[in-house]
């Protein structure tokens, strides 16, 4: 059943899961608002992502980011709410520009019961957004409902947040600039030896500590990702390239011709999926480290990122494929697959030059915040 904006219908199944299925896969974050009778969040527990993944009733789940399909989504149970909560949103984030770079957005919602995709809600409407409200499930006598919303916050996913109650936290006021070296030292008639002592260093926060872990972590596995869409991409490139190659020098025989060429128009079009989740996986890795690098700037105990990031990707077994995503990451693929195949060549061998030169210079870091950085634009983290 496809309901479009303004659309409802009762549910007939309230255990439900919930994806935005794009073209190009990739690049966008799903998240939950579990909301009061008010509208509004009763507790910051109430909006569930990809850094607060279950909800405190446990009926409310983000489901992390699949890397096959290159979408995360949410899951809900309604029978798990309890009687204050009166409806839950289903929201998206764009990782970077807005909604209109996608070709095709489709909201599928599946019984999580039957595994049957039963519904999908139409995003229609939207202009330069980069949040969205999909869709909603709410309460009306006694049911569950599901209707259609397809409203849209050029101000993103802060803007919309704040609609809800949900409390961003302004920027720090930059501090006075210092007087002259002279008025200072007329002003301070206490000797440097007799200057007071340090302050006693912060106290880490575990919840600061635990957030730029996650991020790490998440950081990793989206890395993980592009070394798994490389890896496909490149194999059916190298297929479609080398039935491209026969096709134009095999002897002129008609059938033989014919048959690479086709089996290269096929291997083409197969590619073209595969580097659009490449693409997708690349920038969502881009939209972390973006986080990573704000993390490094605001939290109030400062820490050094470059070896908690080191030791994050040496527990969960993805520093090798932080390191490709790295390279992967500032490399500008053409979407050909012999131009592609020419640059994956290329990164291949910077990996490799890596490899050998990293134990003279240590860590050298792979966040990566923007795509395709000047050497001087991205740092180490």
């Amino acid at each position: 059943m496809r309901l479009i904006k303004g659309q409802n219908t009762t549910l007939s199944s309230t255990e439900l899961a919930f994806f935005l299925v794009t073209t190009p896969a990739g690049g966008i974050d799903t998240s939950a608002l579990v909301l009061g009778q008010n509208g509004k969040i009763r507790q910051e527990s109430d909006f569930v992502f990809y850094n607060q993944p279950v909800h405190p009733s446990g009926s409310v789940r983000h489901l992390g980011f699949d890397a096959a399909t290159g979408v995360d989504g949410i899951e809900m149970m309604c029978s798990g709410l309890d009687a204050g909560v009166d409806r839950v949103l289903i929201t998206v984030s764009v990782d970077a520009g807005s909604i209109r770079r996608y070709s095709r957005a489709t909201l599928v919602v599946r019984d999580r019961v039957t595994g049957v995709d039963a519904y999908e809600v139409e995003v229609a409407g939207v202009a330069d957004e980069s949040a969205l409200v999909l869709a909603e499930i709410y309460r009306r006598n006694g049911a569950w409902k599901l209707r259609a919303v397809s409203q849209g916050y050029d101000s993103g996913l802060a803007g919309l947040a704040t609609d809800y109650g949900i409390e961003i936290a302004e920027p720090a006021a930059s501090p006075p600039p210092s007087p002259p070296a002279e008025t200072q030292r007329a002003a301070s008639p206490t000797p440097p030896s007799q200057a007071s002592a340090d302050p006693t260093p912060p106290v880490p926060d575990p919840d600061e500590v635990a957030f730029v872990r996650n991020l790490m972590q998440q950081y990793g596995q989206a890395c993980r990702a592009i070394t798994e869409h490389i890896n496909n991409a490149a194999k059916v490139a190298r297929d479609a390239f080398a039935a491209r190659r026969m096709a134009d020098v095999r002897p002129q025989h008609e059938i033989s011709i014919r048959n690479f060429a086709n089996l290269a128009t096929v291997k083409e079009r197969d590619f073209s999926v595969l580097y659009e989740a490449l693409e997708g996986a690349c920038r969502r890795a881009r939209a972390i480290g973006n986080q990573i690098h704000a993390a490094a700037a605001t939290v109030k105990v400062p820490f050094d990122p470059e070896m908690v990031l080191m030791i994050v990707l040496d527990d969960e077994g993805t520093y090798g494929d932080t390191q490709v995503g790295s390279h992967v990451m500032r490399a500008d693929f053409p979407p050909s697959p012999p131009a592609f195949l020419d640059v994956f060549e290329r990164v291949r061998q910077a990996i490799e030059a890596d490899d050998l030169t990293i134990l003279d210079s240590g860590f050298t870091g792979y966040v990566v915040g923007q795509a395709h950085p000047a050497p001087s634009s991205h740092g180490v983290l």
